[in-house]
This record gives C-alpha cells, sequence and structure tokens, in this order.
C-alpha cells in the first residue's frame, strides 16, 4: 500500500494536474488528449510520470508490492494478481497511452523507448526470478509481473499492432494467471504442499485441477494455439515493425523463461508417480474447489474461439474513428 500510494500521489497526481493544464480537461478522448498541446520536453516528462506513477501495473522499480504479497490468503492473490490490482494497473497503461498520449506518443520517442528498455529487462529478470522460486505463490508472483510488463510494451510501440498485443496480452494473462493461483489454493488446501517440489505426481490424484494448471501454464507460456501466445506474437511483430529487434528478442527470452519455470512445474505434476500421501483430507480434491479451476480452464480456452469478436469490441483501441 505505501509503494502503491507513494506512486500514485507523488508522480500520477502530479501527471494529471499537468495534464489538465495543458488540455483544459481529464476525460479520456479518442486520438489523445495530449495532441497538439505537448512539446517534446513535456511529453516525454509526462510519460515518464504516467508509467511509474501506475505502481499497479509493476514496474520496475516500483515493483516490490507485487512480491510482497504472495505472503497474502489465496483468494487475494486471485485479486491482486488476475482479477483487480495487476491488471488494473496494466489497463491503466494501455489508456494512457491510447487516449492521452495517442499520436503524441511519438513525441515522448526518448521516454517511450527508455522504458520499453525497462520493461523488456524487467520482464526478463522477473521470469528468472520466478525460475529460483521454490514457494508456488513467489514463483506464480513472478511470473505474473514478466506476463504483465508485455502490456506498456507493447502500448509504448506506439502502433496499432503493439496496442493490439497489449489488449489481448490483458485478457490472457487475466484468465490464465487466476486458473494458475486458484489451482494452486486448491492445492494447497487439500494437501497442504506450497513447495514446486512437492507438485511432482499431484495431477496423478488430482486430474481436474492439474489439467487446469497445464492449459493456463501452456496459454502463459504462450504456446499455440493459446490466446497468450497470440499476444506475445503480435508483440514480437510490432516490436520488430516499429525497428525495435532488440524488444522482440526481450520478448522472445521471456517467453523461454516463463516455458522454464512453469512447463517442466506442470509436466512433472502430471507424469510422475502419484504421492501416496497426497491429501490432508479424507475426501481429496471436493468438487467445490476444482471447479472454479475448471472454469478458469474454459475460459482460457473459449479466448479461442471468441477472438475475432474480443478483437473487434476491442479495436477502438487502436483504430481511432474519424
Amino acid at each position: 500500500m505505501a509503494t502503491l500510494l507513494t506512486a500514485s500521489v507523488g508522480l500520477f497526481l502530479p501527471a494529471m494536474v499537468w495534464t489538465y493544464a495543458l488540455a483544459g480537461a481529464l476525460e479520456f478522448q479518442t486520438g489523445g488528449m495530449l495532441v497538439g498541446r505537448v512539446d517534446a520536453v513535456t511529453a516525454n516528462i509526462l510519460l515518464v510520470l504516467y508509467v511509474l506513477g501506475l505502481a499497479m501495473a509493476a514496474t520496475p522499480p516500483l515493483h516490490r508490492w507485487l512480491a510482497a504479497s504472495s505472503s497474502a490468503p489465496y483468494p487475494a492473490l486471485v485479486s491482486i494478481q488476475a482479477l483487480a490490482v495487476l491488471p488494473a494497473g496494466a489497463i491503466g497503461l494501455l489508456k494512457i497511452t491510447a487516449y492521452v498520449f495517442g499520436p503524441a506518443l511519438h513525441e515522448a520517442a526518448i521516454a517511450s523507448r527508455a522504458l520499453i528498455v525497462l520493461v523488456g529487462v524487467g520482464m526478463c529478470a522477473a521470469a528468472l526470478i520466478a525460475l529460483s522460486k521454490q514457494d508456488i505463490r513467489e514463483r506464480l508472483a513472478y511470473s505474473a509481473m514478466a506476463q504483465v510488463l508485455a502490456v506498456p510494451m507493447g502500448a509504448l510501440l506506439a502502433l496499432p499492432a503493439g496496442l493490439f498485443a497489449a489488449a489481448l496480452q490483458v485478457v490472457a494473462f487475466a484468465c490464465a494467471s487466476a486458473t494458475l493461483m486458484m489451482a494452486a489454493g486448491t492445492t494447497a488446501a487439500v494437501t497442504a504442499r506450497e513447495r514446486v517440489a512437492d507438485y511432482a505426481g499431484l495431477g496423478r490424484v488430482m486430474p481436474w485441477t492439474f489439467a487446469g494448471f497445464a492449459i493456463a501454464s501452456a496459454s502463459m507460456i504462450g504456446l499455440p494455439p493459446f490466446a497468450g501466445a497470440w499476444a506475445k506474437l503480435w508483440l514480437i511483430t510490432a516490436s520488430a515493425g516499429a525497428g525495435l529487434i532488440w524488444a522482440a528478442a526481450l520478448a522472445g527470452v521471456a517467453a523461454i523463461l516463463t516455458f522454464a519455470h512453469l512447463g517442466p512445474l506442470a509436466a512433472n505434476a502430471l507424469a510422475a508417480r502419484a504421492p501416496t500421501d497426497a491429501f490432508k483430507r479424507a475426501d481429496g480434491a471436493s468438487i467445490l474447489l476444482a471447479a472454479p479451476v475448471v472454469l478458469g480452464a474454459a475460459a482460457t480456452l473459449l479466448l479461442l474461439l471468441f477472438a475475432d469478436p474480443l478483437a473487434s469490441f476491442l479495436s477502438p483501441i487502436w483504430t481511432p474513428a474519424p
């Protein structure tokens, strides 16, 4: 709370006041409220204030709140990491770049490139740190950070393809991350196991829970044909289209590192020999505990069927009306 409030009051609020002084309004505007009203120096400073001020998006160095939150109960973690706080920060950054800056984002080229470096390196670092974490909640927290930083990277590219990748990433991440966290919560409730090494073979005795875990992991990693794969593909395409081959490479490295910390975990849970003393409760994994995980996995799969309607619904973000 200290990090989020300090960033909001110290960085985001001054940016809002400055924007009002320039534009005379604070309502989001299609095409950007700062277009034609801001010079290069002001645009660069404002962009940094907005991006760092939205600490909910876990942009380094204002990201430590996310790791600290991993000690919270699982229901709170689902809200923080998948449904409310972290996705809200990503959506906020997306709206700032699309509706506050718009084409004026080109005036902030220096800041946008520096911030893309920051979030790109942050994606890779978070995915690497996740690989070193043996507590499942800590691993998923850093994995979530690696995923959500793809949103500002796409938005800061100032290209329609980048905005599309960012919007799709928010939706794909929310579904997959919620499923992973609910699966971890179900596992902790019925087995009391929260160490990564203790997940081996649990898919044999909790097939529905770990089938959902595997589907969500595949989407987070970016394996085709899941929605997470399309978001990453568009992000890499947009980065290359902007001439930032190094940004595309960073996105690719982050995906590989995500595979390293989620892929073997899911595979080992499904393929290893089942433990003989898995359950701490006699009824095992009840349907009431497994059902949310199954629903989350179903939502992740349904994104494949609703990709075109979703793209049409989100298209005003990257195709402003004349």
